[in-house]
């Protein structure tokens, strides 16, 4: 996973890159919610929305009660919570047999009133339902009120009859106070004040014009509630708009469904393409690359190839395709390398990767085919004793090669295999698998053959096993002149060519450079085709190299013409002459 810090001061380039990389991501993301959304809208059963109306004239009813308009806001907000209620519910459910499944909803608009809406696959039936539960509600809405009206009837007749006993017991107790005043001596000048004054409190209290108020307040309001009684309600009346079979179904909506699908598809594709990007711990560009060697140039930068080519075709892109843009790659690859031979002995090429399926193979192929058709003599050999996959390459026998070599059953010129087309490039292909490749390749008898290739060839080109699963590889390259690590976008993890640098480092390895391969168009901002130039000015003149054996570089003394800088005099071996070749 790159580190945090990576994404500190990203631009919008980086950004818009990310969504590069991961275009099949965010497409399958949109297509999968896509496809799903109209699978499942197109699946639904069709559901017919009908809708009722109970309408609330208030009016009437602040006018038989004396409120003023508009004085009770949330009135139709309790109107909902009374249907809603349980109370309500069990009552229009033993009406009508069986409770219908409604909303309910204010109306909006000026219209006070109660929105029914009854769901259904047939049209019919929800009609009905919203229809039947406007219907109960209205009636057990008027049973309530009838209640509440009559209770209302019952308390002022309550007050009327209270008010008249009132009045009697009034009259009553200044009867008494008269016959106590004439109880009174008249020398009892005292009580008989304080009895003429309760008197008069009480005349005042049961004065006829008071009373007679009184009296008409409450029957005046006896005479509303019953008017109210005999009209529809006194809590206002309900008048229901019947709900109709609806024409057209209401859901799914599958074009509605699938716009949503779409931006949401792209939200969840923008979104998983950043996170598996954050949690890639696999190189996309050659920055990345740069930033975890530390300093290890690149010597190439190879282009992804279209994978629907034909398998062996795409694998020696130099020989099926010499036009293509991994062609005119490798050849810069190859420019590299005899920039490298200006300054120091480059005989023997060992070409390697972290693990397996890296395009070490296909990258040591290529070296050599470039090399040859620039006038070389190289010769190919494959170390990878475990899987050796050359001789597939190029369609050549394995019965014999570098194995038998070794071994002494097989001379150096009977096991070279030349490749058709190719003038100047021989194969040694890996030969019969040994039980122990590590120890064979130990061996001072390696070295010596290999000694004795380089003196007969311009290049010597080795593919050899991946480094951390096997040990080949790190004995390998103390045989070889430079060690060119071959590292493949979005396949290689960071962790392991880090391992791989170290252990090249830890013996000493003439790690020369990295082969970038499998670099898509993002991963090379601004390097043209996925391949680039500026690599080699790493390569300038380095001061005193490696002189080769006669005293003279490989890359001044190498011709166009395929010469050799040494022969083979003196080996055990002959090799066969060298091929001359034109470009």
């Amino acid at each position: 996973m790159p580190s945090t810090t990576e994404y500190v001061g990203l631009e919008l380039r980086d950004y818009l890159a990310v969504l590069r990389r991961r275009p099949v991501l965010i497409v399958l993301c949109v297509v999968m919610i896509v496809l799903g959304t109209l699978g499942y809208s197109l699946t639904r059963t069709p559901l017919y929305r009908a809708e009722a109306r109970v309408l609330i004239d208030r009016r009437e009813s602040e006018l038989v009660l004396g409120i003023m308009p508009g004085s009770d806001p949330d009135a139709i907000r309790s109107e909902v919570l009374l249907m809603s209620s349980g109370e309500v519910r069990m009552a229009i459910e033993k009406t009508l047999g069986y409770l219908p499944e409604v909303a309910l909803r204010p109306a909006s608009g000026t219209s006070p009133g109660v929105v029914i809406t009854a769901v259904d696959p047939d049209p019919d039936r929800a009609a009905e339902m919203a229809n039947d539960f406007a219907k109960a509600y209205t009636a057990e809405r008027r049973r309530i009120t009838d209640a509440d009206l009559q209770s209302a009837v019952n308390e002022i007749k309550g007050q009327m009859t209270a008010l008249a006993v009132e009045v009697a017991e009034t009259d009553q107790k200044i009867q008494d106070l008269m016959i106590q005043i004439d109880a009174t001596p008249e020398s009892d000048v005292e009580r008989i004040r304080l009895l003429q004054a309760q008197i008069t409190q009480l005349q005042v209290q049961n004065d006829p014009s008071n009373v007679a108020g009184r009296q008409a307040s409450l029957q005046s309001k006896l005479d509303q509630l019953n008017t109210a009684i005999t009209s529809t309600g006194g809590r206002g009346r309900l008048i229901v708009s019947t709900a109709y079979p609806p024409q057209d179904p209401f859901a799914p909506t599958p074009i509605r469904d699938g716009v949503l699908a779409l931006l949401v598809g792209l939200v969840v594709g923008v979104v998983a393409a950043f996170v598996r990007d954050y949690f890639d711990d696999t190189l996309r560009t050659k920055e990345e690359l740069d930033s975890l060697t530390g300093g290890i140039p690149v010597l190439g930068i190879i282009p992804a190839i279209n994978e629907w080519r034909d398998r062996k075709t795409a694998l020696l892109e130099s020989l099926s395709h010499p036009n293509s843009p991994a062609s005119e790659a490798y050849r810069s690859l190859r420019t590299a390398i005899e920039f490298v031979a200006v300054d120091q002995k480059v005989d023997v090429i060992h070409v390697t990767s972290s693990t397996s399926g890296e395009g070490k193979s296909t990258t040591s192929a290529n070296i050599a085919v470039t090399l040859a058709r620039a006038g070389k003599r190289v010769i190919l050999i494959d170390c990878d004793l475990r899987r050796p996959r050359l001789h597939q390459f190029f369609g050549l026998d394995n019965a014999v090669g570098f194995t038998s070599v070794v071994l002494g059953t097989t001379k150096i010129e009977e096991a070279l295999q030349p490749v058709p087309g190719v003038p100047g490039l021989l194969i040694l292909a890996s030969g019969p698998p040994p039980p122990n490749p590590s120890e064979l390749l130990s061996t001072k008898t390696v070295r010596s053959k290999l000694e004795t290739l380089a003196r007969s060839s311009d290049y010597v080109v080795i593919d050899s096993p991946p480094l951390l699963p096997v040990s080949d590889s790190v004995i390998i390259s103390s045989l070889a002149d430079i060690t060119l690590l071959v590292v493949t976008a979005k396949t290689t993890v960071r962790r392991s060519v880090q391992r791989s640098v170290e252990m090249l480092q830890q013996v000493d390895a003439p790690l020369e450079g990295i082969v970038f391969n499998g670099v898509g168009s993002e991963g090379t901002y601004g390097y043209g085709y996925g391949y680039g130039y500026s690599s080699y000015s790493a390569y300038a003149p380095k001061g005193a190299g490696r002189a080769s054996k006669d005293g003279r570089s490989k890359g001044s003394t190498a011709t166009s013409n395929g010469s050799t800088n040494g022969s083979a005099n003196g080996s055990a071996d002959s090799l066969p002459p060298a091929v001359t070749t034109d470009l």
